[in-house]
């Protein structure tokens, strides 16, 4: 005689599946899920479409713009130190304590141009690479080409859209459900005041005698906070960014893999 659980039909539990997307539990004959709203019959990744490794380049990435940070933190606390050269070179009229003050600023230059660029050379790398990623996600459809994930660095004017529109993109598609919009903006904002402060930095150049000077380490102490500020701001974000951004790729990446792995051998069993 047939129990109670036959003439019941399949349990609750055997009428729901997760979505690969998102884990969210739906009814087995809804074909799109409920909470992310996409299609649950449609793969992670597209298996005729390569997935590119991000975590290990991101955390590579992450720590050289964490050292751009701490060098704009220390060219901010030494800007007092050569004021105060400054201001002391003019009371004692002694250019030798002027010139220490421009040595010390134009070495931390040197030492923030050189760490900008390693950490800029890493972090197009690893936006590459994220952006790519999006090409092999089928409810992605990003509107602007991966190429430009490179090129809208560098191509002037455009470096000032771009590079926040496909950052945007990336992490919508690869944090999906999370509120990303905002932490891009700030970002990208905050990167954008400290370019320009120290490209404005660079062009600054005292024009005159000791009280000429002076006035242009005040100037560049001025600057120096705002450019500091601004940078560990837009440092602290990306870190950010490339941590959750990296994680939510590797895992969707992984998953995709499993499924594959696992449909094969179900396959070949």
């Amino acid at each position: 005689m047939p129990g109670i659980g036959t003439l019941r039909g399949p349990s609750i539990l055997e009428k729901i599946m997760r979505c690969p997307h998102c884990s969210a539990e739906n009814p087995v004959n809804s074909s799109r899920c409920r909470t992310c709203g996409l299609d649950r019959t449609s793969p992670l990744i597209w298996p005729h479409l390569p997935a590119y490794a991000v975590r290990k380049l991101g955390v590579v990435a992450a720590a050289a713009v964490a050292v751009c940070s701490l060098l704009a933190v220390v060219a901010g606390a030494l800007s007092f130190e050569s004021l105060w050269l400054a201001r002391l070179g003019a009371a004692q009229r002694d250019p030798g304590l002027v010139e220490r003050a421009h040595r010390l600023e134009e070495g931390l230059l040197r030492a923030e141009g050189v760490a900008m660029l390693v950490a800029g050379v890493l972090v197009i790398a690893w936006f590459s690479r994220a952006r790519r990623n999006l090409d092999a996600f089928p409810e992605a459809r990003p509107s602007i080409s991966a190429g430009w994930a490179i090129g809208g660095w560098l191509v002037p004017f455009a470096h000032f859209v771009l590079p926040y529109r496909i950052m945007k993109q990336i992490a919508a598609a690869s944090l999906r459900g999370r509120a990303t919009g905002r932490l891009v903006g700030w970002w990208w904002g905050a990167y954008l005041v400290g370019m320009l402060t120290t490209r404005l930095m660079r062009r600054l150049r005292p024009d005159g005698g000791f009280p000429a000077h002076v006035e242009y380490f005040v100037r560049m102490r001025e600057v120096q906070l705002v450019a500091a500020v601004a940078m560990v701001a837009a440092g602290v974000l990306l870190v950010r960014l490339i941590v959750l951004i990296s994680g939510a790729q590797t895992d969707r990446i992984a998953r995709a893999r499993a499924a594959r792995s696992l449909s094969g051998a179900r396959l070949g069993g």
